[in-house]
């Protein structure tokens, strides 16, 4: 998918004669992960008469990809009081926006809960886990282009069994 950028620039004379204007520039925003990519452009040499108009007008093809997991959430089993870790590894552009869920409602990083992300790995930690967090997990990503979900279990089981 493409997005497209187009950005006018519009000389307008009323008493004087407009020379060539080649030292003039257009830039697009610097960050590729959220934004279009980089470049400098000079415009092209304009000359105007009093009373007449020029325009430059400039197209920019940006490509957009939709999220997708290089690593999904996986199954786990564990013991009551063990440290449990949930990992993605995602990939698009612009960079998506992940949120966690439990049995569908959202997870906030607290202290019981904690949200990190380190490059493209997410990964929701819990310090000590009990029976009650037990359930589904979701981690949805979502950007401009579109949306991706992983979906794990997770089973805490008590001391003992």
């Amino acid at each position: 998918m493409r997005d497209l950028f187009t950005e006018s620039v519009h000389f307008q004379t009323s008493s004087m004669r407009l020379s060539t204007c080649s030292d003039l520039f257009t830039e697009v925003p610097t960050n590729m992960s959220t934004q279009a990519p980089t470049f400098t452009q000079p415009l092209q040499s304009v000359v105007a008469l009093e009373g007449s108009a020029a325009t430059f007008e400039a197209h920019v093809s940006v490509e957009t990809v939709p999220p997708s997991f290089l690593q999904r959430l996986q199954s786990s089993t564990v013991r009551q009081g063990s440290e449990v870790r949930l990992d993605v590894r995602i990939a698009g552009i612009p960079t998506p926006v992940l949120k966690f869920y439990r049995e569908g409602a959202e997870i906030q990083s607290s202290s019981d809960f904690r949200i990190i992300q380190e490059g493209d790995l997410y990964s929701l930690l819990i310090d000590e886990a009990f029976p009650e967090d037990s359930g589904t997990y979701s981690v949805t990503a979502t950007n401009s282009s579109g949306r991706a979900t992983s979906t794990a279990e997770l089973l805490v089981q008590e001391d003992g069994r």
